[in-house]
């Protein structure tokens, strides 16, 4: 199995979870706010101009926010959206490096990866670190093995808008709902690290 460094993630979100509310503060959100992130290159087969489509259903919940990290060369067609459907909670907070991902993951409540692809989408196993439940296409590389519907997540088939707004809204309305897929995800990431990782390359090789 291909994994992350479970013990770096989980030391960030013990480190980080005490100061949810004022990491939320300096991106502009209130304290008790629902938040959805997600994190990667901006790419139209990333299928986050899905995911802003999806969001904007939401518009009247002014409890919900989108927080978009990452850069690439969609970034100004998925901005240029926001602006003509005025979204006034969509946060565009741009590259964030390895070290800064976590307070980011730390200040939310639901992860999403939207992709048509993914070789893996390692964010997936970084976000079940800090107990996040995850909304993700089922073509989503790591989803396959990661993410159980219904269980730690629940999945989308790529490109269908309505689909996702309608996962987004339901985990939005039901914070025991959040809690209870977000302790599936923290428990499931366990086995997928790199000790494992290491056992299955020797494996394959024997």
């Amino acid at each position: 199995p291909l994994a992350v460094d479970n013990d770096f993630f989980q030391h960030e979100w013990r480190r980080l979870e005490p100061q949810r509310a004022t990491l939320r503060a300096q991106v502009g959100m209130p304290a008790d706010a629902v938040v959805i992130l997600t994190i990667g290159r901006l790419l139209p087969w990333k299928g986050i101009l899905d995911l802003v489509k999806a969001f904007s259903t939401l518009r009247d919940n002014e409890q919900v926010h989108l927080v978009i990290a990452g850069d690439g060369p969609q970034r100004a067609e998925l901005e240029a959206f926001v602006a003509a459907e005025k979204l006034l909670r969509v946060h565009f907070v741009g590259f964030q490096n390895y070290t800064q991902v976590p307070t980011y993951y730390a200040m939310s409540d639901i992860f999403v990866l939207p992709s048509f692809r993914e070789p893996w989408g390692c964010v997936v196993s970084e976000a079940m670190n800090f107990a996040l439940p995850i909304v993700a296409s089922r073509d989503g590389g790591a989803v396959g093995d990661l993410v159980e519907d219904g269980e730690n997540g629940l999945l989308f088939d790529y490109g269908n808008v309505e689909q996702l707004a309608g996962h987004l809204k339901y985990l939005a309305a039901t914070p025991e709902v959040r809690q209870k897929m977000g302790d599936k995800s923290a428990a499931r990431v366990m086995n997928w690290n790199f000790d494992q990782g290491v056992e299955g390359f020797l494996a394959a090789l024997e």
